[in-house]
């Protein structure tokens, strides 16, 4: 046992004098050294080089000696200019047992704070700069089997690497060279790609020489945790393949510049993915998993959970996506189907599928100011996209089922379906309620969008009832009926029961136009009071909204005279009511008045043109005859001409065929021109003024001949030739206590009139006589 420790002491300390020694004279010969190295590399370079000064490095390689040669650069073959290697440091690792006996046997090449400028034109790289053939080839071997690479920028046609850290195994074939090694890139800059993150690989690489191909494989690459596998290789030109695994969107940022839109774009979404890459054209398939998105829209994010499987390609300078199969969920919203034609330089895309929108759980609010539905399911199926301008385009099928909400403080419900082209809206069947209106019909028109400055709409609407109140005056905001100025309405509207209080209508129709001036409605017509009520009419928007003039061309024919009374109970009066009435009447005119911000109508403004007719009309127990002949019964100066008890007894049922006369209305007064009244019981002129105020102004006209009992006298038959003398009773106070009285200026006017047609008379009875 001591001898064999002895003998290994020996054999170590052995080895420690000869490399003691082998170091010694390196030290001691280190310039010859160097002189004799810089003379060989001279004998093989075809370029010029140049190195400041060497020394030597005895234990970065130990066994192996090192030369470091410090400040050198090496020409490229292109050009006097072209620089291919500058290198602060270039350690020359050399067996030193060859290097005592003479032998320059190079094992390793570290390269550090170097740049390395790989060129090529239409010849060949500048890295024809050695000539293998020089020299001696028996005391010389420069064909290493270790490259080291620290803090080196890599340009190989102007496309950069930073290079941190590489160290490669060389081995060197009759044709080529395999090295297999690993790295750090600190940073790239090339046209496919460029980042300033770091990246570390492993892998290995084939050249060719003689044919001047290579291969690259690339088992295991690491940046921004995305992990991948590449194969590359170059024959007339490189072509890439590889695999990818948790891509993210940190990773995508770096390879792909998004538009400016997509700033606020966030997600944790990872991809798995395939690519391949022809030196033209990069094309990849991914597949995304279920993940969080922040989708930027406007001034909000779209907070969504999605899954995806994409194609993305990069071709021309730009990079285009397609993605086959989408699914997109955001608190009761989900769309799943296709997304073509996704350009990353301008944000534009086209999407195909089916989604839909449950409320209350998809709250839009925030993301899109505006009254949307309280509740409701609205499917989607169809196309949208996003066009390179950033304007949206839509073209599908909707429909809406169980929708409510509240447009303008008004409630509604709705159910329906369609389709949307453009801005170009179709209903093809609504029902729905609107303020408690229950509606169905069609329309379409045109979305207030930006790419439809003129929004028009048609269609028609059917209402199974339609009810106001007087009460509801002032209810109405002027200005929620008038329509933006873009838009234009044309709408046909049926309606099965009008009710106004006690006013009813039915079967009722009306064509409806709308734009931001007004509304008008050219025809309208309806069954009321056991005949037809038809007309137009018209609503003018004055003082930018503020306030409005209604126009009205009513025509009634043959509608019931009681009913009217009824309807409008007895127009807030007591004097004449519906039970004193029989008859039909007919009226046509025009209305026009104003009306204030609240739908208020001004009663100073009206002003009505009209004419009525009456027709097979009886007036029956009318306390208001029965005053009138109680009047006569105690004027004294009438009293001996009337028979009192006779004219109350024929006026307690009137019989009349037909009355007719006009009717003007303006600044709160109803004007009844003079009328003729022939009736059974007698004929009577009417005229007068009836006030907003409820007070009355009337002038009734009786022939004295049928004042009388009887129209027999003393004279024999009395007979009316027409310039009979009248008796005139003013009708003045309110409907509801009218006072009666002699009408004195009336039976003046009526005396002139007379005697003028008396004179008339003569005249003409003159004339005739005449030879």
């Amino acid at each position: 046992m001591a001898k064999t420790r002895a003998l290994v002491w020996g054999i170590f300390a052995a080895v420690l004098l000869l490399t003691g020694a082998g170091a010694g004279w390196v030290a001691l010969n280190q310039d010859r050294l160097a002189r004799a190295l810089i003379e060989r590399l001279e004998a093989h370079l075809l370029t010029d080089a140049h190195i400041d000064h060497i020394d030597v490095d005895l234990l970065s390689h130990f066994p192996n000696v090192s030369l470091v040669l410090h400040d050198a650069w090496l020409l490229g073959s292109h050009s006097p200019t072209d620089t291919l290697l500058k290198a602060h440091e270039l350690s020359v690792a050399c067996n030193a047992l060859q290097l005592i006996g003479g032998n320059y046997e190079l094992t390793a090449l570290d390269v550090s704070n170097a740049s390395l400028s790989l060129a090529s034109n239409a010849n060949a790289w500048n890295t024809q700069v050695w000539d293998a053939g020089n020299g001696d080839a028996d005391n010389e071997n420069f064909a290493i089997d270790q490259l080291a690479l620290t803090n080196v920028q890599l340009a190989i046609d102007g496309q950069i690497i930073g290079v941190d850290q590489a160290a490669l195994q060389l081995n060197w074939t009759e044709t080529g060279l395999r090295a297999t090694g690993a790295g750090e890139f600190a940073s790239v800059n090339s046209k496919a790609f460029a980042t300033s993150e770091p990246l570390t690989w492993s892998g290995q690489v084939d050249w060719n020489a003689a044919e001047d191909t290579a291969h690259v494989s690339i088992s295991s690459l690491q940046w921004l945790g995305v992990e991948a596998s590449i194969e590359a290789t170059r024959n007339t030109e490189w072509t890439v393949r590889g695999a990818v695994e948790s891509a993210n969107m940190k990773a995508l940022r770096e390879v792909v510049a998004l538009p400016s839109t997509y700033d606020a774009l966030t997600s944790d979404a990872t991809a798995n993915g395939t690519f391949t890459w022809d030196g033209r054209t990069f094309k990849s398939n991914w597949a995304l998993a279920p993940a969080r998105w922040g989708v930027p829209y406007g001034d909000q994010t779209l907070q969504l959970q999605g899954d995806a499987r994409l194609w993305v390609k990069y071709e021309g300078g730009a990079w285009r996506a397609d993605a086959p199969h989408v699914a997109l969920r955001m608190n009761g919203i989900d769309w799943s189907g296709k997304v073509e034609r996704i350009l990353f330089d301008t944000g534009s895309f086209q999407a195909t599928g089916q989604g839909s929108v449950e409320w209350p759980d998809a709250d839009l609010k925030a993301l899109f100011p505006g009254d949307w539905p309280a509740s409701g399911q609205l499917q989607w199926d169809g196309m949208v996209k996003r066009k390179r301008s950033g304007a949206m385009d839509w073209n599908g099928l909707w429909s809406l089922a169980e929708g409510s909400g509240s447009l303008r403080a008004t409630p509604w419900t709705a159910s329906g379906n369609g389709s949307l082209d453009g801005a170009d809206l179709v209903v093809d069947a609504l029902d729905g309620t609107w303020g408690g209106i229950a509606v169905t019909g069609n329309v379409q028109g045109q979305l207030p969008l930006q790419d439809a400055p003129r929004s028009q709409w048609s269609g028609s609407l059917a209402l199974p009832e339609l009810a106001f109140h007087s009460s509801d005056t002032g209810a109405v905001s002027l200005a929620s009926l008038q329509l933006p100025a873009s838009m234009q309405v044309q709408c046909d509207v049926a309606i099965d029961t009008i009710q106004y209080d006690g006013w009813q209508l039915a079967a009722a129709s009306l064509a409806l136009e709308g734009n931001g001036n007004g509304w008008v409605v050219p025809r309208f017509r309806a069954e009321t009071l056991d005949g037809l009520l038809s007309g137009d009419g018209s609503l003018t928007f004055r003082s930018e909204g503020q306030r409005a003039k209604l126009m009205l061309h009513p025509t009634a024919a043959s509608c019931d005279l009681p009913g009217l009374f009824e309807a409008f109970d007895n127009f807030d009066q007591s004097t004449l009511r519906a039970e004193h009435l029989t008859g039909t009447f007919d009226a046509s005119g025009s209305v026009k008045l104003d009306i204030d911000d609240a739908f208020n109508w001004q009663p100073e403004s009206l002003d009505v043109l009209g004419s009525a007719t009456i027709r097979s009309g009886e007036i029956s127990n009318l306390e208001a005859f029965q005053e009138i002949a109680n009047y006569l019964r105690s004027n004294r100066l009438m009293a001996p001409l009337v028979d009192p008890d006779d004219l109350a007894s024929r006026l307690e049922h009137v019989e009349f065929e037909q009355v007719e006369s006009p009717i003007y209305i303006s600044n709160g007064t109803v004007q009844l021109p003079h009328t003729d009244i022939r009736s059974s019981a007698m004929n009577i002129t009417l005229k007068g003024e009836y006030r907003f105020d409820s007070s009355i102004d009337y002038t009734l006209g009786f022939a004295l001949r049928d004042l009388r009992a009887a129209s027999e006298s003393e004279f024999g038959t009395i007979t009316d030739d027409g310039l009979g003398h009248q008796f005139f009773v003013s009708m003045t106070g309110t409907m509801e206590d009218p006072a009666y009285g002699w009408d004195r200026e009336a039976q003046k006017n009526h005396r002139k009139e007379n005697f003028q047609r008396e004179k008339d008379l003569l005249k003409e009875l003159f004339r005739k006589s005449t030879p």
